[in-house]
């Protein structure tokens, strides 16, 4: 599925950040969804959750915005030492 590979280069997006500034867990992550982007925050939501598990972003609190266009845009994120 198309969302499917979206979010999982999200995660992925989202792991290297926490990595890079030495985070062990990923606490939050604000997220820019184009309004022509496809999905519902409701079904992006689905798929985030989904696609964090047994991650570093499991758990984290997700602040979806909406923008204009169809692009997905990782914003924020907030790590935990531990």
């Amino acid at each position: 599925m198309h969302e499917s590979g979206i979010v999982e280069e999200l995660i992925h997006e989202v792991e290297k950040v926490a990595r890079t500034n030495g985070g062990a867990r990923v606490s939050r992550v604000e997220v820019g969804v184009g309004e022509l982007a496809g999905f519902s925050r409701e079904h992006f939501e689905e798929h985030f959750r989904h696609a964090s598990n047994g991650t570093l972003a499991q758990g984290a609190e997700l602040e979806i915005h909406t923008t204009p266009g169809d692009s997905l845009t990782l914003e924020a994120v907030e790590v935990e030492d531990q």
